[in-house]
């Protein structure tokens, strides 16, 4: 009864989340005489309706969310009103008292024995089994048992059972019977501690209205307070004040608890919070984490190795907060978890599920290897090695300290990938050191090995300082002495010479050296990087070997350089040439001479130094005159051999101006067909002509080179009465002669040919002409016969006929129309050729 009181407190102060899930708020309390005296007011100053009424206002509920109840007396007789009676209701085998509309019409159903219930002259008897209606506490459990398990099977309602009403008659072990059985019907049965009925229904609740009117002191009888009449407990206006109160505050919280509390439709399937789903690297103590759930009593974690939650590492039914902390998860294994959440109603479904991967275990404690344990005469540069973590680690922890605690640190690397380390510059001889491993991983660290110690040895040499060559130094003589710094402590060093920074093809090796310097014997080779180191010894031991540095030998001489041009012999080379010669191998510039002699004693160019494989000389060499050339390579090793000189000449001079012949400066009368003839010219090799209208020459009528005759005849004539200009130059390999002075001629003018046809003989009708004309000739032998029609300018307009024809008459129509050079009216010559004799017609066209 305290614990429900507590919850019930609880309930009071978050009464406003009622308003969502299923409500019972209205309901019957079935009862006999003593109940209705119950409901009051009975004299008092309050009822059963007067504190619901307060109820609801004090919480705030209105409308739907109002409790309503109403009393009815059920069933008819009291005697039908005992447990075993009430049993028989439940049960449905009494047809005279039918519970079921009463069930089927409310949320919350009520009941009450009366008083005759109370009235327990036994123990507990199984006996009692044979007759129901004994009143026995072993049959009034036995009652209650079969009452309360029909009520779990209306699961939708809510039912609030009363306990026994208190008797003033009672003796005083009966009193004690009747506490007894309330006692256990709220303490054991209602809290599920009953062996034979287990969980109590979530939908019952026990109200102990016998307490209520009891006393322990007066040994569990009806208080001398409310009136008992002819021994029947009818309770006055105070017992109705004292219950209506605690009837209505009791029920309607257990009420607000089971639709919170009870009701698995209040909770949500939780929602979880971390790890994220697929998380790696989780630790074996994870804690789960998920968001509450309100009205939640409680939760349930599964942890498994499988999706479908077959391998169960980890459960836990009772988790009353939003985590649950892992406790004996593998290292790098794949787990799966899970989540529900309970009320007193029942549970809800999983959460979804989520996966997680734990960390990989810590490493196992390194072996150490070397330095081994107690080791003296340890080299001041030294080289630990330990053995791989099994599990592996990822990297190593490596403590050097000059004490076994390690509080004089001289060393502590903390992020070494590999299982050795290099101390160098960090030892001092003649001391003893102490060492230690741990490995590390994502999982963790393992313990420090055990430690080991050593004791170095007396001073060795310093390190060596190389001075000469330099480091990355060219073009080093073939024979270079090498020198570096002397060591403290050293007596003699070790030298050695290499073709590779790895020191495998060894050139030179002498580990006898007392000097600061050494050369070696034969010369290197040219063109090559060597590498070169030097360490110091003496008794104790040797120095860490020097720095390598490197050096490329001198390359070879270059070979001398192929001529391109101007090659031996070339003629006609330009006054300013441009020498051109192959690349020498190995050259880095070449050094160049041009002479009037042979011996190159009389020097155009004297050694002028190019990087190119060209020159162009800004110098102008004579024409006609032959020269010499030759050049050799340089590089840092020397120079190559000159090459063989190479004679070439140099162009001759252009010619000089042509002197003009016919037709003369000033000729009239020229033939259309003109032949221009002009003075050969020394030196000449061509002539270039030019006809021009006008003395500029920029009209241009005809221009022909590469003439290489002092004549040339016109293939087509020149216009009649008309003005031409012309004139010639000269050329040859040398270039080109100055234009001759124009001179300037007059065409003849256009007159008709006789012939030495007759008129008969060749006709042309009609003429004038319109559109058409016909051509009529008689051959007296096969010939060939050509024609064309010129304008009145002579200037040629097309041809007629050009073929071969029999002897006899030929007639030869011409369509005007279709010679597309020919347009609008005027005078026309037609000029025909029969074999060697010519005929000129003038035709005259009208449109």
């Amino acid at each position: 009864m305290r614990k429900l009181s507590i919850i019930l407190c609880l309930i009071l102060f978050s009464s406003s989340a009622f308003s969502a899930g299923q409500k019972f708020r209205t309901g019957v309390f079935l009862h006999y005489t003593i109940g209705e005296r119950i409901w009051g007011p009975n004299g008092s100053s309050t009822s059963i309706p007067n504190e619901i009424h307060l109820y609801n206002n004090s919480h705030g509920f209105i409308g739907q969310d109002t409790f309503k109840l109403i009393e009815e007396i059920f069933p008819a007789d009291e005697q039908n009103n005992e447990w075993y009676r009430w049993r028989e209701i439940f049960e449905n085998t009494r047809s005279t008292a039918d519970i079921r509309p009463y069930i089927d019409a409310n949320k919350i159903i009520m009941i009450k024995t009366n008083y005759l219930s109370s009235e327990m002259p036994s123990w507990e008897n199984p006996e009692d089994t044979v007759d129901p209606t004994i009143k026995s506490v072993y049959n009034y459990k036995r009652h209650w048992r079969k009452i309360i398990d029909k009520m779990r099977e209306n699961s939708d309602k809510f039912f609030i059972i009363w306990t026994n009403a208190p008797l003033a008659a009672s003796t005083d072990e009966q009193a004690l019977l009747s506490h007894y059985f309330c006692k256990w019907a709220k303490d054991t049965l209602a809290t599920g501690k009953d062996p034979l009925f287990g969980k109590f229904p979530i939908n019952v609740y026990v109200f102990d209205y016998f307490h209520k009117l009891t006393d322990a002191n007066s040994k569990w009888k009806l208080k001398t307070i409310y009136s008992a009449v002819d021994n029947v407990n009818y309770p006055n206006s105070a017992a109705t004040a004292l219950i209506a109160p605690a009837l209505v505050q009791e029920s309607f919280n257990a009420i607000l608890i089971f639709e919170n509390y009870f009701n698995p439709d209040m909770i949500s399937i939780p929602i979880l919070v971390s790890p994220n789903d697929t998380a790696t690297n989780v630790a074996q103590n994870i804690t789960l984490r998920w968001r509450k759930v309100q009205y939640a009593t409680r939760y349930s974690v599964q942890i498994a190795l499988d999706t479908g939650f077959t391998s169960i590492i980890e459960s836990d039914n009772s988790v009353i907060d939003t985590f649950y902390t892992a406790g004996s998860l593998y290292y790098n294994k794949k787990y799966y978890w899970r989540v529900k959440c309970y009320n007193y109603g029942g549970a809800t479904n999983w959460s979804t599920r989520r996966s997680f991967t734990t960390i990989i275990a810590p490493p196992g404690v390194p072996g150490l290897i070397q330095p081994n344990d107690e080791k003296t005469n340890a080299p001041v540069f030294l080289y630990f090695t330990w053995s791989q973590s099994a599990p592996a680690a990822e990297k190593y922890r490596f403590q050097l300290a000059k004490n076994s605690n390690f509080s004089n640190m001289v060393v502590d690397s903390q992020n070494i990938k590999v299982t050795s380390i290099l101390v160098l510059n960090k030892l001092d001889s003649t001391t003893t050191y102490y060492w230690r491993v741990k490995g590390i991983n994502i999982g963790g660290e393992s313990f420090w090995s055990e430690v080991w110690s050593f004791t170095t040895i007396s001073a060795i040499p310093a390190n060596v300082t190389l001075i000469q060559p330099q480091d990355f130094t060219n073009n080093i003589a073939l024979n270079p002495v090498f020198k570096w710094n002397s060591s403290a402590r050293a007596t003699r060093y070790i030298f050695q010479l290499a073709s590779d920074n790895s020191f495998n093809n060894i050139v030179n090796n002498d580990s006898a050296v007392t000097d600061t310097s050494h050369t070696i014997t034969p010369d290197l080779l040219n063109d090559m990087t060597y590498y070169w180191r030097v360490k110091s010894v003496n008794g104790t031991g040797g120095s860490l070997w020097s720095q390598v540095w490197a050096f490329h030998t001198i390359k070879a001489a270059p070979d001398a350089p192929d001529y391109v041009y101007p090659s031996e012999g070339e003629i006609n080379v330009p006054v300013k040439p441009k020498f051109v010669w192959s690349v020498s191998t190995r050259a880095e510039r070449y050094s160049f001479q041009v002479a009037h002699d042979a011996s190159f004693t009389n020097n155009v160019y004297d050694n002028v130094i190019v990087q190119d494989t060209f020159y162009v000389g800004d110098v102008e060499l004579q024409r006609n005159q032959v020269y010499w050339w030759r050049l050799k390579a340089i590089n840092y090793a020397g120079e190559s051999e000159w090459t063989s000189s190479a004679s070439f000449t140099i162009l001759v001079m252009p010619p000089a101006t042509t002197l003009l012949f016919s037709p003369g400066k000033g000729d009239t009368a020229v033939p259309a067909y003109t032949t221009f003839v002009w003075d050969a010219t020394p030196g000449a090799e061509t002539y270039i002509l030019q006809v021009s209208k006008d003395y500029r020459f920029q009209v241009m009528i005809l221009v022909k080179s590469g003439l290489t005759d002092t004549t040339y005849t016109l293939t087509s004539p020149l216009d009649n009465s008309k003005e031409y200009f012309w004139r010639v130059k000269a050329v040859n390999a040398g270039g080109e002669g100055s234009w001759s002075a124009y001179a300037n001629f007059f065409t003849e003018e256009f007159t008709s040919v006789d012939d030495d046809f007759s008129n008969n003989h060749i006709t042309v009708s009609p003429n004038p002409f319109s559109n058409s004309f016909t051509l009529k000739f008689n051959l007296t032998e096969p010939e060939v016969v050509t024609g064309s029609l010129y304008g009145i300018n002579g200037q040629e307009i097309c041809t007629i006929v050009n073929k071969w024809f029999e002897e006899g008459e030929h007639n030869l129509n011409i369509n005007a129309n279709t010679l597309m050079e020919i347009s609008g009216e005027g005078m026309l010559i037609c000029k025909l050729r029969i074999g060697n004799k010519t005929k000129t017609i003038k035709l005259v066209r009208q449109r």
